[in-house]
This record gives structure tokens, sequence and C-alpha cells, in this order.
């Protein structure tokens, strides 16, 4: 029986392992900031020389600075050591002597040369890595087209547009846009939408052009020639009548933190921690296992988060988004369901009837985490004991996951429907949840280490239990209902 639980363990080891290693290479996918750099010359002490570019970067993209992750250095060439970062980055971007004029902007690889140029310019070249969510920059193409990284399909129909002569000599203007970037799957939906495209259209590639769109590969070999031939196509694409789907930005992270702390109160994740604390005698480190305890639990549910991101954010970009009405359907009606669940389990804590709360730990996976709790905890008078208790956390964490983690899959659906990629915003999100979710955690932990009585503790918890379920089953509809409002 022992050497089961012992391979059991280390299979739990492995995954947990695994799921971490994934978690790790997903915050890799968080996007570089896109770099602007100023180059002017002013050899005035008393003089702004970085105003006039300040005025018309904000006047001109202003109302997109939250939405994109961006870094601006400024470079007076007046100065030795400035003057020679602009003839490096000159070279390096290929820019010819007679054209190494100032003032100048390079956004990335894209080059702007004289105010007139920088004022024109501007919002279009700040938008080459993020695609901005409303449309007005698509007005001047003629054709619109999404696709994704890893579709064949999209790959053939690149095939047609690289051989098409009026696409080539620009005759025809063709935008392309990776649905797999920030916020072009959201403006993907607001074409759905304006076009009326229907369910089994929904998809890549797509095409769109002022009359209407072409969908699939087959679909675009057959009438895209032909489209183009009869030479028709408006370049102002119109479709005012779209719906904005509010990207996701930085506003929207004290919600994250609010639910992520009420989330905090679970009474699985709680109990868990009493459980442990309750075998700490006195004289232990309780403060130092504790944090380490809390830190396990933070670097599991952080991981846990950005491999379900990055999987949701997939499945919203790929083949499974032909499904996204029912998915989205059946989704809304879980999150339904969880809060009438939650309901129930408010009214049957009143009563304290708590053998018919209905979300909690089946009884199997509490006894596990007791038994992992109570195996690692013989560790705590050993040099192995801060180790051991952290194992012991990713283990437990992983296992009350089925509990703990409703409301964290809500809020990570809720947040892929904005951003279906996992850029810095959604990375924070993320990360400020898990955190706001361990306070009531550390609360106790120092309570404890202060000399505060566990079972007092407990049972102080234990009596509020009604309002904790009362509270989830309210967040559980306020994100049903916001999910209903990006469909």
């Amino acid at each position: 029986m022992k050497k089961k639980q012992s391979v059991g363990i280390i299979i739990l080891l492995g995954l947990i392992g695994i799921l971490v290693m994934v978690g790790i290479s997903s915050m890799k996918k968080i996007e570089e900031p896109l770099e602007i750099q100023y180059f002017y010359n002013n050899p005035c002490g008393s003089c702004n020389g970085e105003e006039t570019f300040y005025e018309i970067f904000n006047q001109e993209v202003g109302d997109l600075k939250e939405q994109v992750n961006y870094h601006i250095t400024t470079y007076n060439i007046f100065q030795e050591s400035a003057l020679n970062v602009f003839e490096k980055t000159c070279e390096e971007l290929q820019i010819n002597e007679r054209e190494r004029v100032v003032p100048m902007v390079i956004v990335g690889d894209q080059v702007l040369v004289g105010d007139e140029a920088i004022e024109e310019e501007m919002r279009g070249t700040f938008l080459r890595e993020e695609k901005e969510s409303t449309f007005r920059e698509n007005k001047e193409a003629h054709l619109i087209y999404f696709y994704t990284q890893s579709c064949k399909d999209c790959e053939r129909a690149k095939d047609i547009f690289n051989h098409n002569e009026a696409i080539q000599n620009n005759t025809v203007q063709l935008m392309a846009l990776d649905i797999g970037d920030s916020n072009v799957l959201e403006q993907l939906k607001a074409y759905f939408k304006a076009y009326k495209v229907g369910e089994k259209d929904q998809q890549v590639p797509i095409v769109f052009y002022d009359g209407g769109y072409l969908s699939g590969y087959e679909d675009i070999k057959q009438h895209l020639p032909e489209l183009i031939e009869q030479g028709n196509l408006d370049s102002k694409i119109d479709i005012e009548q779209g719906e904005e789907v509010e990207a996701l930005t930085y506003k929207d992270l004290p919600k994250v933190l609010l639910v992520g702390l009420v989330n905090g109160f679970n009474p699985c994740s709680l109990s868990m921690l009493f459980f442990l604390l309750s075998l700490m005698s006195i004289g232990k480190p309780v403060l130092k296992l504790g944090i380490t305890y809390i830190i396990g639990k933070v670097t599991t549910y952080f991981a846990l988060g950005t491999i379900f991101y990055s999987v949701m954010g997939v499945l919203e970009q790929g083949w499974f988004r032909s499904l996204t009405a029912s998915v989205n359907i059946t989704i809304i009606v879980i999150l339904f369901i969880l809060a009438g669940v939650n309901l129930l389990d408010y009214w049957a804590s009143r009563r304290e009837q708590y053998d018919k709360i209905k979300l909690q730990l089946p009884v199997g996976m509490r006894k596990f985490n007791h038994k992992i709790i109570k195996g690692f905890s013989k560790f705590i008078d050993t040099k192995y004991a801060v180790g051991a208790i952290f194992i012991a956390s990713m283990i437990v964490s992983a296992g009350e996951f089925l509990c703990t983690g409703q409301i964290y899959l809500a809020t990570i659906l809720y947040l892929v429907k904005r951003s279906a990629t996992i850029n810095s915003i959604a990375f924070l999100a993320l990360f400020i949840y898990v955190l706001a979710m361990v306070i009531p955690l550390t609360v106790i932990v120092i309570a404890v280490s202060k000399g505060q009585k566990v079972m007092m503790l407990s049972e102080g918890f234990r009596r509020n239990m009604p309002k904790v379920k009362l509270v989830n089953a309210i967040i559980l509809i306020v994100l049903a209902i916001l999910m209903i409002g990006l469909q």
C-alpha cells in the first residue's frame, strides 16, 4: 500500500513539474514592448526638443496607449553619444546617407522622417505590431484577410495572394491580420457581426471586401480572381455597423484583484491551511513554513492559470472557434448552474447542514490531501522542512483545484474573451488574481504566528461560510452576464 502511495506521489510530482514548465514557457509568449525611437537635434539648453514629438504622439495615438505595450526612447543627436546611436541605427536599418535627416521616428523597423510625415503616419505606423480593435485603419484596404499561423488552408490562401498580379503590384490593397495577435480576434468577431457571417462560415481563412466576404480556401480560390478582375472593389470597407469588442486593459485589473480576493476565502483552500497549521506544535517556525506553503500555492495556481489561458486562447483562435457559439452557451449555462449550487450550499451552511454542501472536495481527495500534508509535515523538524512544505503545497493546490478553481477558471474564460493571446495585461491579471487569492491565507498565517488559536480562527471562518457561498454565487452570475455581453 505504501509503495502504491509513493508511486502516486512521484507521478503527481512529475505532473506538477510538467505544469510548472509549461506555465513558465507560456510566460515567454508575453509580448515585447513596441520600441519607438525619436531622434532630433537641439543645441538649446533651455528648449524642450521632445515637446513637439510628444504633442503629435498624444494627439495621434493617445486613445491607444493603454492597449499597446510600447517604450519610447528619445535622442538629441547634438550630443555625441546620441549621434553614435543614430548612425548605428541608420546603418542597421540600411537608411542611406541622404535620408538620415532629423527629426526621425523609428517604430519597430518603420522609419518616419520630418514633422509632417510623423504627424500623418504615426497612427498607422504605431499599429504595425498591435492592431487596433476599431476599424479606422482598415477602411483604406480593398481586402481584409484574417488568418492564423497554424492553419494549412491559410497557407494555401496565402499562395493565391502571392500569385495574384493585382495584389502584388498594389493595384488591389490587401491587409492581412493574424488572429493570434493582440485584439485581432476581437476585431474578426466584430467583422462577423457586421457582415452577418453565418456560423458555418465563421472560420479562417476569410476575406472581407466592401460587398461581402469569402470564407474558406475553396471559396477564396474560386471567387477571389473573378472578384479582382471585375475591378469594382471599394477601397473603403464600411463596417460602421460592427460592434466593437472592448479589449482587455489595465483598468480591468482592480476587478480581477477583487474577484481573486473573494475567492481567497474559499473553504476548501482554508481548510487545508488550517489542517497544516494544526500539525505545527508550539515553537515551530509557523510564519516561515506558512509563507512557504503560500508560495507553493501561488506557483501552482499561476502555472495552471497560464496553461488554461494558453489552451483556451488556442481553442478560441483555431478550428474550435467554429463551435464558439454553442460552446459559449454551454459555458454560460455551467456558470449559472454553479451559481445555483452555491446558493443551495448557502442555505445548507446557514442551517449548519454541512453534509449537504455540494461544492466541496470529494471525500477521497480530501483524505488524500490530508495524507500528503501529514506525510510532508514529518520533515518540519529537519533541514528539508521548507522544500517539503513547498512540494506538499503544490500537490495539495493541484488537488483542491476542483473546488477552489471554479471562479478562477470562469475569470480566465472572461479574460480570454477579451484577449485570446496571453499578452502582458493578461499575464499581469493572472498574477494579481493569484496574489489576491492568497491574501486571506497570509493573514491567517501571520495571526497564528502571533499566537492566535488555529481552532478559533477555523471556527470563525466556518461561521462565515454562508457569506462566502453567497458571494461566490453572485460572482458567478456576474461573470455569466459579462460572458453574455461578449457574445
